[in-house]
């Protein structure tokens, strides 16, 4: 290893270790669900420790990849195990170990059978996520995304009754189907170039035809991960059916590795391309921003309201990306991490109506849960980007990227922010200011302590990234320069 304290790796591996421990557990199923619960919990928080351990040693002043761990791997074809992180990926790492261990106490009470199989699957994706966003070896990160795909699915068919079955199928095989492309470019790569090493190929050239099909093959599988249309489906079957746990995983941490692809990968290695599709990404992301909020009128679920709000956030994300611009990049980077805080609260504030309030929640309250309502309240004005939340300092700085980029975009996306506001005001009424059913009054009482322990961390920190975003902007400063500085391409005008 490059470093004497491999930290990365510790981090990456730690919640397998706590897998192993889960797996030894045995008795009835009460005692056995209790240990796994608790064997997780201690894996996850010291995973937690150690990743702001990183984020303390870190130097943000210094450009290019930081705390390097390289070994041999596969050396008769010239493929290592090479770890390294820089700002983009040091936050999201962070992300990623913060939010498996909120979904522990999400669904401390909900999940009650199969709670082993659940926490090993959780301690499994962890471990993909955070070691797929270390990876400078394009066939390991290959290997860690598509690892990743395998507890993804198994938690989206976990609690499979009629419907479940359905989706389970459908994300499976799109999973499987839409990595065939990744592999395909990885092993071009690698004939092309005879290395995997990514901090090698910065420094390479492909030719103008070969950028054009490599970005397609990596667009396919990042634009799955991050569930824009049409991928978006298998989220959708799972707001009624599935676990809060499974929600916020592939919502709010899994999809975040196919924007972080098109980071580290795309944009760098294929800036011809980029330059090309730039626009008709840009085009594609509006149409489906539109989609999401025609569907937000439409729908009167509140379910689906937060199915949709997420993806017209993501939407906005891609378009700050694809500017190609200092401030829309570091925009992205920036509502990216307040969209995974914000969506972690929504789904958890969804999952708390759907059990307390049966059947279909869509007139809530009527002035009785006070500090709900405020929460809530909250929330769904982080959602839509107000002032003093995360979402707004990332919502300006994409809207600063859009402006260098092009005035049309620029209209389009405060048109979709105006929008947005006048749909969340129409579901705050609907839903927070409707009147009460009555087979639904003895379910009316406030969070309990488990829910404001779960609620607090999300909410402190889409303060604080509102309130003061020079920590988490200093960090991502030197990652996003050198993404433009490397881009090779005319300025876009």
């Amino acid at each position: 290893m490059t470093n004497d304290w491999p930290v990365l790796s510790i981090v990456t591996f730690l919640p397998l270790a706590g897998c192993f421990f889960i797996m030894l557990t045995r008795g009835e199923d009460e005692a056995v669900g209790k240990s796994c619960r608790y064997l997780a919990l201690w894996t996850t928080i010291p995973t937690l420790i150690v990743s702001l351990l990183i984020w303390v040693n870190f130097d943000r002043s210094r450009s290019g990849f930081q705390m390097l761990e390289q070994a041999s791997w596969i050396s008769n074809i010239g493929i290592k195990y090479q770890l390294g992180i820089d700002g983009i990926s040091m936050c999201l790492i962070i992300c990623t170990a913060l939010l498996t261990p909120i979904c522990i106490f999400a669904t401390w009470k909900s999940i009650k059978s199969r709670v082993r199989e659940h926490m090993v699957v959780l301690l499994v994706l962890e471990t993909t996520i955070i070691g797929s966003l270390c990876a400078l070896d394009i066939f390991l990160f290959a290997c860690f995304v598509i690892a990743a795909s395998i507890p993804l699915h198994l938690m989206v068919g976990m609690w499979k009754k009629n419907i479940r079955y359905h989706a389970f199928f459908n994300f499976s095989t799109n999973i499987f189907l839409m990595f065939i492309p990744l592999l395909g470019a990885v092993l071009f790569i690698y004939g092309s170039k005879s290395t995997t090493d990514l901090i090698i190929l910065n420094n390479a050239t492909f030719s103008k035809n070969s950028q054009i099909w490599l970005f397609i093959a990596f667009f396919i599988p990042f634009m799955t991960m991050i569930t824009l249309f049409p991928f978006h489906k298998r989220i959708l079957a799972q707001q009624g059916n599935g676990e809060i746990g499974t929600l916020i995983m592939l919502t709010c941490i899994s999809s975040k590795i196919g924007v972080y692809g098109f980071l580290r990968f795309s944009i760098p290695l294929f800036p011809a391309a980029t330059n090309i599709f730039a626009p008709y990404m840009l085009v594609f992301t509006i149409v489906i921003a539109v989609y999401a909020l025609i569907i937000l009128m439409i729908y009167k679920s509140f379910k689906s309201f937060v199915l949709f709000a997420l993806i017209l956030q993501m939407g906005l994300i891609i378009i700050g990306v694809f500017s190609l611009t200092e401030h829309g990049i570091r925009g992205g980077i920036f509502a990216m991490l307040s969209h995974s805080f914000v969506g972690a609260g929504i789904i958890i504030c969804m999952k708390i109506f759907s059990e307390r309030l049966k059947p279909e929640p869509r007139h809530l309250m009527n002035g009785g849960i006070p500090i709900f309502l405020i929460i809530h309240v909250f929330i769904l004005l982080a959602v839509i980007g107000s002032p003093g939340t995360g979402s707004f300092i990332g919502n300006l700085s994409i809207i600063l990227g859009v402006i260098e980029d092009s005035f049309f975009t620029l209209i389009t996306v405060f048109t979709l922010l105006v929008l947005l506001l006048t749909c969340v005001v129409c579901v705050y009424k609907r839903v927070l200011l409707g009147k009460v059913l009555s087979h639904n009054k003895i379910n009316m009482r406030d969070l309990s302590l488990r829910d404001l322990g779960v609620l607090s961390p999300l909410i402190g920190l889409i303060l604080w990234m509102g309130i003061y975003p020079m920590p988490f902007l200093d960090v991502i400063l030197t990652s996003v320069s050198s993404i433009t500085n490397d881009l090779k391409m005319l300025p876009i005008n």
